[in-house]
């Protein structure tokens, strides 16, 4: 559970700084990174497979709501920053 949160907020934060390339390698350092540790813990294989999917799905859905949260952003930025209309 706490893995899938900061692979969440970690999402969260690539989605909010960088472009979509960020992405694959991300996934792909994360995946890898799980699988080292789950087969020298000793874990069964189809546990591991569950959490790698969790993990890409996790790291990915946090990925969008960051580019959400910052496309949100950036229209209230806009919208607070406009300048008030000359017509009369």
């Amino acid at each position: 559970m706490v893995l899938m949160s900061v692979a969440c907020l970690t999402g969260m934060f690539f989605g909010f700084r960088y472009k979509f390339v960020a992405l694959i390698p991300m996934t792909a350092a994360a995946l890898l990174a799980r699988s080292i540790v789950g087969v020298f813990d000793g874990q069964a294989l189809s546990s591991i497979m569950l959490d790698l999917v969790l993990l890409a799905f996790a790291l990915q859905s946090g990925y969008v709501i960051g580019l959400i949260g910052c496309d949100l952003i950036n229209q209230i930025a806009s919208r607070l920053m406009a300048a008030p209309s000359k017509r009369s």
